[in-house]
């Protein structure tokens, strides 16, 4: 433990005391081994962070605890005329220091994120993309869970774009896999619980597997404006009969594209239906806003309603608003920012959640091979249920380091 604070420090006085203005032509020469057409980037990321909501205490209430993070990793990037790939994969030692909370060492864990896009596009008719997404994180993609769920998620996808012509018409069928695999963090029961989303033997039975077939086709009856259509099913099922399984259908139409030079919108309306389980049915609606405020810099801002397959209540309404940005402030000094508010509704139930997030996370280049990062992210979570795993506030102030080659 000792020796994981001392790389900690020696790499945080390291990134203040290194000069910040080295010389224009480093930054500029390519780092990385060169593989093929290809750079491999190996990278390790150091980060201290301060989680409000990290565990439950002996007395069932969510404690605060410091976190550090040690992530080794490596990226690959080959951009070629007809190939791109772009591969990312890290594993994330998550340390409990106990400075806290006493005795929260024993949740230290491994954890791990992986993404892959892919991407053959040649002159012809046709193309192929495989994108994946792979994670074990303390963060799930079911809504109706709240803090202390650990998860393993992938997400995979092949989609073969298809382009007659002279490319106005494009028309995309895809097919992606899903599963995630849940478990509690802590086994205590939460206080306030009344039903399976907050009782940790129950976890389990809420893992899915989801099969995703989809068509999107766009149409350009502008030069930078397209008649939009997006379709897609949702075959999902639970490994406990309890959970109702989904057959969910939802598909909109729209616009998409500038209306100015800095001004783009999207724009699409349909219908979102579950021919099975909770038999939801709902109106589907996206209206997007982006303004470039320059060739690097861009804002976005917009509203969502969808509907979503989600265990024990088969289906979920969610109302979306959102907001991100991206700013180069400087040559080496990067702001990324977003903010989201959602209302969520569960099919066939009383319940109704709200969550409201916030991240500010300045990044600073100090040299092409060391990038900090000094961020904030705030999740309000609120529940008309009394659990108190779906009614916090988590603030999580965190440093990071990066060393990259």
């Amino acid at each position: 433990m000792r020796a994981v604070w001392q790389i900690m420090g020696a790499a945080g006085i390291f990134a203040i005391a290194l000069s910040p203005v080295p010389a224009a032509a480093q930054l500029e020469e390519a780092n990385g081994i060169k593989v093929g057409d290809g750079r491999l980037h190996p990278y390790l990321g150091l980060e201290l962070r301060y989680d409000t909501a990290a565990l439950y205490s002996d007395t069932n209430q969510l404690r605060a605890e410091l976190i550090a993070h040690i992530s080794p990793g490596l990226r690959f990037d080959l951009q070629g005329p007809a190939v791109t790939i772009n591969l990312d994969g890290k594993v994330d030692y998550v340390r409990y220091t106990g400075w806290i909370t006493p005795g929260s060492g024993s949740l230290s864990r491994l954890q791990a994120e992986a993404s892959l896009a892919a991407r053959y596009i040649k002159e012809g008719p046709f193309g192929v993309e495989l994108t994946d997404q792979f994670s074990r994180l303390d963060r799930t993609t079911n809504v109706s869970l709240g803090a202390g769920i650990l998860s393993l998620f992938n997400d995979v996808r092949l989609a073969v774009p298809i382009h007659p012509g002279g490319g106005a018409i494009e028309v995309t069928p895809s097919l992606a896999y899903t599963f995630e695999r849940l478990s509690p963090i802590s086994l205590q029961t939460v206080p306030g619980c009344t039903d399976p989303t907050c009782d940790p033997n129950l976890i389990s039975g809420q893992n899915y597997q989801e099969v995703r077939p989809a068509l999107e086709a766009r149409w350009k009856f502008f030069p930078k404006t397209a008649f939009v259509l997006d379709t897609r099913m949702h075959f999902r099922t639970y490994a406990s009969s309890a959970n109702p399984s989904a057959s969910l259908l939802k598909g909109m139409v729209g616009v998409a594209g500038l209306i100015s030079a800095r001004v783009a919108v999207v724009a699409k309306a349909g219908w979102g239906q579950d021919f099975t389980g909770s038999r939801g049915k709902t109106v589907l609606g996206q209206l997007e806003l982006s303004y470039l405020l320059s060739d690097t810099n861009k804002l976005k801002i917009g509203y969502l309603h969808t509907l979503e397959p989600v265990s024990v209540f088969g289906s979920y309404a969610d109302h979306r608003a959102y907001g991100e940005t991206r700013l180069l402030l400087s040559g080496r000094l990067q702001l990324h920012a977003s903010v989201a508010a959602d209302f969520l509704s569960f099919t066939n139930s009383s319940r109704n959640d709200t969550d409201f997030s916030v991240m500010v996370e300045p990044e600073y280049q100090v040299t092409k091979w060391m990038i900090v990062t000094v961020g904030y992210r705030l999740d309000l979570r609120s529940s008309n249920q009394s659990t108190v795993s779906l009614n916090f506030a988590r603030h999580e102030p965190y440093l990071r380091v990066v060393f990259i080659y």
